[in-house]
């Protein structure tokens, strides 16, 4: 009984968790966004990935692209939760760099709980890490 209680405590703590925040306006045309992973030993890259998604989708919301500002990052790897703060524009097209409209798609709302869900299976060892590259960037081109 307690080692089952044991087994079920470490599972639940390796499993991970993830939250994005909602996008906060700090100035006129500039905006904060921020992306956690606990546990599961995620890395810099995945938490930003998770503040970019939301970043764009705010923008895309408005036909706009993002323009990165800055990131400010806050925790260790394999320690504490790694923390991703995004600074960041909506600006049009061309600002951007790029040549083609913004068209929002419904889908890009799950795509947050595709990458969490993803993020689960790779931490319980039920994907290998090049599955979960592989799956990642089919979800982030969409």
């Amino acid at each position: 009984m307690i080692r089952n209680l044991v087994i079920f405590a470490l599972l639940f703590v390796l499993s991970g968790c993830t939250s994005v925040s909602e996008v906060i306006p700090i100035e006129k045309n500039t905006y904060r966004v921020s992306a956690e992973i606990m546990g599961g030993g995620p890395k810099w890259s995945d938490v930003k990935d998770l503040a970019r998604i939301k970043a764009n989708d705010y923008c895309a919301a408005n036909k706009k692209y993002v323009k990165e500002i800055d990131w400010e990052t806050h925790g260790s790897s394999g320690w504490t939760a790694l923390n991703a703060e995004l600074k960041f524009s909506c600006v049009d097209a061309n600002a951007a760099g790029q040549t083609q409209a913004v068209i929002p798609n419904e889908a890009e709302d799950d795509r947050y709980d595709e990458l969490r869900e993803l993020k689960s299976l790779l931490d319980e060892g039920v994907i290998s890490q090049e599955e979960y590259d592989q799956e990642k960037k089919e979800i982030l081109d969409q």
